[in-house]
Parts: structure tokens; C-alpha cells; sequence
């Protein structure tokens, strides 16, 4: 290496302006020379060459202006390094070419705005033997390196909590730290990370993180002293609070707010066996009437440094924590010394942040900080990495299953139950939720969009159509077909639509359950789902995905996992296919998925709700239907009590016709968008379908629908909205 580095800084904003001023030119002004910056960087050229012209001054030479990393990196053949402060959903955009051009980067904290993003990162500069630093400056003030120094030294004895909590209120728009998709998180990520890579340098390694995130306010002002001239959308949470638990036994509050308006919180106090350390008041041990300030602790840890450490932690004397990081960097870069916030250090500060995202995702569960930095957990990051344009790979291979793991039965104890591999149980509470009576007590909205305008007027009507049923009314929230192509896609989308619905569902519990899709071919992520679902809001459906799953060549027997891990969890399951399934060389791939499915109902009577759909076309005849009903006349002389059959298309003659060879008390009739429910069937049904209020001849009222049915003469009475919006106008809810 040159016995000077040559710098280029990419993102010529106000954070970079902190790092030239407290950084590379203070370093300057004390004589460390060690450094040419060359080239300045940013896509708004006037950014860059204002940046350029100020080092100038300093330096004696003016960096190159550039607008693009790629013709920087073509350009300055002999860069070294990269100073890197862009907006968080470009740190990996712009590092990894860099990376792979084998420059050394500095990038300014998180290191990228996802877990995924900030792994690739890692991996390009082990592959291109080059340094990846994280701009991480908060421990390295005296202040905390004293704290530290206070309880390394096990002044406090043991550490049992720890409590970071900040609540203030902040009515202005931030710019793009405003912005989900461009911050990846509000201060719980942008300040977080460093009061994450406090906890882990003061209390030790986090291993698990359970959390809540809210967004209260949704708007902020244009002008930071008169909210009246104008407001902005923001897109993150305003609020966090978590729950953290310590590899070394302690446990932490964390809490995150700015929208916390009259009195204000800040507090920061570390609790041990023997006193406390308040990181503004200081150190009280046990029987102290008056803690000690914590500018005396500062100075009693500066008085026993030796000269080298000094040297080493204070660099020329300087206290500046990013003078200290850029003397650091440039250091490792020219003579291979560490860095103490490294890539590794880097991944694992933001991997707390994104474990209260994560566990705020999935309504409030416990998420392993191992399984957040080994990417098996991504539902709150899977929409921003495909943002940003990083990729989940592909974990099960086409024609393959996970490896089977032991499942629990339904007389597993709750204690063997949370010893299943892939699946731990929050509560030792066996609620069997096959106790309540689903088809005649629920009304089920499915189809339920992402549609945030329009959702919590619906879920507010839906509890006062509640409120004036009585208490043996229940409603039922499934996502829509759009869920269903998430589910398709990879573990995280099996997990992304169960914490969707749990998100509308946990603010009825009781009263709102849900429905939640699952995918065989990501059996471990299903598993997981079945968790959340344990004895709490809600039943699983397989449904439409065995249809689907036939490209895929399913194993039944994932499946038939999937059903009694279901069935040992108490938690309802219904599996179900389909006469509308294409054909395959001629033969129907319903017909054998029937076969398979008789088959499960037979292996396991303890699955409820088994059905199978018998679609029809209006102008035909149904041979498939007739299949159908064939094999399952062949197989029982009476059917099961688990299996039920669904039928649609009321208009097709031959459907019409097959109502008579199913058992009326096994049968759950609908219809889909093609046809109108008619009075001649509503004998037969169980379940209404309402595909929309145009087609349907009926009062647009869930009330009036209810009443219909139990005036039928139905046993078991529901209905099923399909289409949010077509649930929105059945109560009558404005467009």
C-alpha cells in the first residue's frame, strides 16, 4: 500500500459535510497527513463541487467532481478507499461496485437498509480481500468509553436491565428519513442502530427481541416552527417499543417515540447486581447517597490510560468521535490495523433494529437475533428488498422438500411442543380453537387487500355488525389472491400474509379471527406460522395451494406434516381442491389431488374441515365433478365427518344436478362471479358467497344476509364476502 490514501467521497450531503469537517480536515489541521481526498461524488453535481472546492481550501488540491460511482471508479485507476454517506436504501448500490473494484469503504451506519442487502456487502469484500467499515461513532465519545470502562471493570457486579427509552416529539418532515422505502425505518433504525451498537458494546450481544412499532401520525409539517404551512406524508412508525433479552441473562427496555408531545423522556441507565450507571448522572452503587458525575468517571478513565491507549482511542488528542473513526479507517487501510466497528459489528447493531421490525411484523413475536442475521426471518424487509432490488435466493429447489422434522400430536405436552424443531410456542396454554363451531358462528370476509384507506372503517363497522349480533357472532379475515402469489414466492411471503392478518385481527381478539395461507413447499416457514396462529386468532388454510403446488411436483406427505402439525397444535386447518385444475396429458390433476386428499382425511380424522370445490361452467356438463363424486362414492359408504364439499356455478346444469349425490349436511354451497345466490338453493347451503352487491339480489346488509340464511332453514349458517370491497359496500361503507 501507497504511504498515502487516496479518498474519494461518495454522497456530498450533510452527513459527509461532518466527516470532512470533524473528520478528514481536523485530522488535517493536527498535522495527520496520511490522506488526499481525490475525487467528490454525488448524483447532484452542485452537491459535489461545493464539497470539492471547500477541501480544496485545506487540502491545497481539489478532488474531481463526479455524478456517477461507475465513472469514478473507471477514471481514478489507483483509488484506495470510499467514504460512503447516501441514503440508506443506496448503501449497497453504491458500496458493492465499489467493493468489487477492490476499494476499501467506510460507509456512514446502517450498513445497508436491510439484512439481506447488508450481507452482500460483507460478502463482496471477504471475496475481494478488502475493508468494509461502518461510520459508527457513538461508543467512541469519552463519555461512553468511561461507562464502559465503569462496568467491564464489574463495578455494578452482574448486569440484570437495561433501559434506553427516548420519547419527544418531532411535528416536522424530515426529508427522506421520512420515507420507508428510501430510510427502511424511522429513528428506531436511523438513531437506533446506534444506541443498538451501545447495547451491544456496554450489556453484551442481544439474543432475542420482542417488540411493537406504531405510527400515530401520519403527517408532517413542512416548517420545522409552523405546522400550518403545509404537511407531508410520512411512511415509517413513529413509535417502538421492545422488549430485549441478553445472551448474558440481562434484559432491556427500548423505546423509541417522536410523537410524544409535553413531558419528554430520556433515559439511559444501566441496572447491575451492586448499583446503577445513568449514562447522564452517572454511577450510584448501593448505599451512595450521591451518584458519582459521570464527567468524574470520564476523568478517572483518561487518568489510567496508558499513553499508547490514549493515543490509540484519542488520536492526537482529539475527543471528536468522527475524527477518531476516520483516523481509524485510514490507519487500516495503509497499515492493516483493526477496525473496531467492522462490517461484522455493523451487521449484528442493525440486526437488532430490524428484530424489533421483524417481531413488530409478526404482531408482537419473539424473534431470535440468530435467525434475523441468518436471513431466515425477513416478513417486515421482504417489500424493501425487493424496493432495492435485492433478491431472496431460492431455498427450496424445484421437486425437493425440507427435511422432515418430528411433529407434535394432539396429546403432545405443551413442553414437548416448544421442543419441536422449527416451531416454539409462546404459551404452554393448550386452547383448542377446534372448540369453536366455525361454520355456524362465523361470517367470513375474505379476500381481504392491503387497502390501508379503507381497512380500519371496515374493521369498525364489521365490530358494530358484532356488537348488534350478540356474542355468538364471530367474523373471519383471510387475505385476497393477491396474498396467495405472495405466498407462492418464498418462506418470508408465507410469513408476510400471516402477520398481515394478525395485524387486523389482534384488535378484536375474540371477536375477529383469521384465516392465514400456508405454503408444504416452505414447510418450516408454514410451521412457524402455525406458532403464530397457536391457540390465539385464528385457522390455517392450505387451499388453492395444493392446485398451485403441482408445478412444483408436491409431496403429499409435506402436506400431511403440514395438517397434523396443525392438528398437535389445536389450531383448525382446512385443505381443499379444486374441478377447476388444468389437465395434464390428458388427465385431471384435481381428480388425483381428490384421491390424495380422501386419503388424508382418512390417515387423519382429527383435521377438521377438509373440502373439496366442485366448480362447474354454465354451459357444460361437469365430467370432473362427476369424478369426483365417483371416487368418493367408491371410497365411503357414507362420508366422513371431516370432508365437505363446496359448490359453485349453481347455473351449470350438471352441478345443479350433483347437489342431490352429496350429503346435504357435508355440503358448503357458494358461488363465484359468474352467477347470483338464488333462493331455490339456499336449502342446501352453509356458506354463502356474495361475490359483489351488483349480482347480488339481496339488501346490501350483512344483517339482512344473516337472517336470510337462518330463514333458509340452514344448520350451519355464515357468509362469505369475496373481495374487500364488496365486504365494504355489504355494510354500506362509502367508496
Amino acid at each position: 500500500m501507497a504511504d498515502t490514501l487516496r479518498l474519494a467521497l461518495v454522497g456530498c450531503g450533510g452527513m459527509m459535510g461532518a466527516h470532512v469537517k470533524n473528520g478528514f480536515a481536523l485530522l488535517w489541521e493536527r498535522g495527520y497527513r496520511e490522506f488526499e481526498i481525490v475525487a467528490c461524488c454525488d448524483a447532484v453535481e452542485s452537491s459535489a463541487a461545493r464539497m470539492a472546492t471547500g477541501i480544496g481550501e485545506w487540502q491545497g488540491t481539489t478532488p474531481v467532481v463526479y455524478t456517477e460511482v461507475e465513472t469514478l471508479l473507471a477514471d481514478e485507476a489507483d483509488l484506495h478507499a470510499v467514504d460512503i454517506s447516501v441514503t440508506h436504501c443506496m448503501h449497497h448500490r453504491v458500496a458493492l461496485p465499489c467493493l468489487e473494484a477492490k476499494k476499501h469503504v467506510m460507509v456512514e451506519k446502517p450498513l445497508a437498509m436491510t439484512m439481506r442487502a447488508a450481507k452482500g456487502m460483507r460478502e463482496a469484500a471477504e471475496a475481494n480481500g478488502v475493508l468494509l467499515n461502518v461510520a459508527e461513532n457513538y461508543r467512541r465519545s469519552p463519555a461512553n468509553r468511561a461507562a464502559n470502562w465503569v462496568i467491564k471493570s464489574g463495578r455494578l457486579g452482574r448486569l440484570r436491565q437495561f433501559y434506553w427509552i427516548d420519547c419527544q416529539e418531532r411535528r416536522w418532515h424530515w426529508g427522506w428519513r421520512d420515507e420507508l422505502d428510501q430510510a427502511g425505518g424511522g429513528w428506531t433504525f436511523d438513531g437506533g442502530v446506534h444506541f443498538a451498537d451501545l447495547m451491544r458494546y456496554h450489556v453484551g450481544p442481544v439474543s432475542r427481541a420482542t417488540a411493537l412499532t406504531r405510527q400515530y401520525n401520519a403527517t408532517r409539517s413542512l416548517d420545522r416552527e409552523d405546522p400550518q404551512k403545509g404537511t407531508l406524508e410520512a411512511t415509517i412508525e413513529d413509535t417502538a417499543m421492545a422488549l430485549l433479552e441478553f445472551e448474558n441473562g440481562a434484559t432491556g427496555v427500548w423505546v423509541e417515540s417522536i410523537v410524544s408531545p409535553g413531558q419528554g423522556m430520556g433515559s439511559h441507565i444501566v441496572y447491575g447486581e451492586e448499583g446503577s450507571l445513568d449514562f447522564g448522572a452517572g454511577l450510584k452503587l448501593r448505599g451512595q447517597e450521591q451518584p458519582t458525575p459521570i464527567g468524574q468517571l470520564t476523568d478517572e478513565f483518561t487518568a489510567q490510560l496508558s499513553g499508547d491507549e490514549k493515543e490509540r482511542l484519542f488520536p492526537f488528542g482529539l475527543q471528536d468521535t468522527i475524527s477518531q473513526e476516520v483516523h481509524e479507517f485510514v490507519e487500516a487501510c495503509l497499515r492493516g490495523g483493526s477496525l473496531e466497528t467492522d462490517a461484522v459489528e455493523g451487521y449484528k447493531a442493525q440486526a437488532v433494529c430490524m428484530a424489533v421490525y421483524e417481531s413488530a411484523a409478526l404482531g408482537g413475536q419473539p424473534v431470535e437475533l440468530s435467525r434475523i442475521e441468518n436471513l431466515e426471518i425477513e416478513t417486515y424487509q421482504s417489500r424493501l428488498n425487493a424496493k432495492i432490488g435485492v433478491q431472496r435466493r431460492a431455498t427450496v429447489q424445484r421437486g425437493s422438500l425440507p427435511a422432515q422434522a418430528p411433529l407434535p400430536s394432539a396429546s403432545t405436552s405443551a413442553t414437548e411442543r416448544a421442543g419441536c424443531p422449527a416451531v416454539r410456542c409462546s404459551t404452554g396454554k393448550h386452547h383448542t380453537m377446534h372448540q369453536l363451531r366455525w361454520l355456524d358462528t362465523h361470517i367470513h370476509v375474505s379476500d381481504v387487500g392491503n387497502d390501508g384507506k379503507r381497512r380500519p372503517h371496515l374493521l369498525k363497522d364489521l365490530l358494530a355488525v358484532l356488537d348488534g349480533a350478540g356474542a355468538d357472532l364471530r367474523f373471519v379475515l383471510s387475505p385476497d389472491a393477491n396474498w396467495n402469489q405472495v405466498v407462492m414466492q418464498d418462506e418470508d411471503g408465507v410469513l408476510r400474509a400471516a402477520a398481515f392478518i394478525h395485524d387486523l385481527v389482534r384488535r378484536a381478539p375474540g371477536r375477529l379471527y383469521g384465516s392465514c395461507l400456508v405454503n408444504p413447499h416452505f414447510l418450516d416457514a408454514s410451521l412457524r406460522t402455525l406458532e403464530l396462529c397457536f391457540g390465539k386468532w385464528g385457522f390455517v388454510q392450505l387451499g388453492e395451494m395444493l392446485q398451485y403446488m403441482m408445478d412444483y411436483q408436491m409431496d403429499t406427505d409435506a402436506v400431511e406434516r403440514l395438517v397434523r402439525a396443525a392438528v398437535g397444535y389445536g389450531v383448525p386447518v382446512q385443505v381443499h381442491v379444486s374441478t377447476s385444475n388444468y389437465k395434464l396429458d390428458g388427465v385431471s390433476t384435481g381428480t388425483a389431488q381428490l384421491r390424495d386428499l380422501i386419503g388424508l382425511a382418512q390417515r387423519v380424522p382429527e383435521a377438521k374441515y377438509i373440502l373439496a370445490h366442485l366448480i362447474g361452467q354454465p354451459d357444460d356438463s361437469p365430467p370432473v365433478v362427476d369424478e369426483y363424486l365417483d371416487l368418493l362414492d367408491d371410497h365411503y359408504g357414507e362420508w366422513p365427518r371431516n370432508f365437505w364439499a363446496e359448490i359453485r356455478d349453481f347455473s351449470s346444469p350438471g352441478l345443479r344436478s350433483a347437489l342431490d349425490r352429496v350429503p346435504a349436511d357435508r355440503l358448503l354451497c357458494g358461488t363465484d362471479w359468474t352467477t347470483r345466490v338464488g333462493p331455490p338453493f339456499l336449502p342446501y347451503g352453509m356458506i354463502f358467497s356474495v361475490p359483489s352487491v351488483e349480482e347480488n339480489p339481496y339488501p346490501p346488509s350483512v344483517a339482512a344476509m344473516v337472517q336470510l340464511a337462518r330463514e333458509a332453514g340452514a344448520t350451519d349458517k355464515g357468509i362469505q364476502a369475496l373481495g374487500f370491497g364488496n365486504a365494504a359496500a355489504l355494510l354500506g361503507i362509502p367508496a
